[in-house]
């Protein structure tokens, strides 16, 4: 009778620090859906037509808009690359995975906070009337916006 010996699973890689470099695309996954959900949902838009009328007849209304701010997508980028460069200076690999995770969770704040910070500033701010003065502060650098007053 012959003896074969039982099947081994794989191991994840013979490569050294591939846990780490697991974790890094796994970074790099993450803050790619986090900027993606943030610029999805970084929009808004609110309108009013108070019943007045322009010269020309017609409705004179306010439109507020939210957009997302490339300074959130900027310091999401920051975070990613400084995290690479502690990587690369750890002092073991479990130290360098602790890195990357903390990471990942420092970019979901970022990102909800933005998303937080932003909407409650939104719904927060009156809509000016039109021909009024009017100045108005928007929840930089977690959203950007725009006023414009038709006709």
């Amino acid at each position: 009778m012959t003896h074969t010996a039982a099947p081994t699973a794989p191991a994840m890689s013979l490569l050294a620090g591939a846990p780490v470099i697991a974790r890094i695309r796994r970074l790099l996954v993450t803050v790619v859906i986090a900027g993606f959900l943030y610029t999805t949902l970084m929009t808004a838009q609110k309108q009013s037509c108070p019943g007045g009328r322009a010269a020309d007849g017609q409705p004179a209304c306010t439109s507020v808009v939210f957009s997302p701010s490339p300074i959130v997508l900027l310091a999401l980028a920051v975070v990613v690359f400084i995290a690479l460069g502690r990587v690369l200076r750890a002092g073991g690999e479990p130290q360098a995975l602790r890195i990357l995770d903390r990471t990942a969770a420092v970019i979901w704040v970022i990102v909800i906070a933005s998303l937080v910070i932003g909407y409650v500033w939104f719904a927060l701010m009156p809509i000016p009337e039109p021909g009024s003065s009017f100045v108005a502060f928007f929840p930089f650098p977690f959203a950007s916006g725009q006023i414009s007053f038709t006709p």
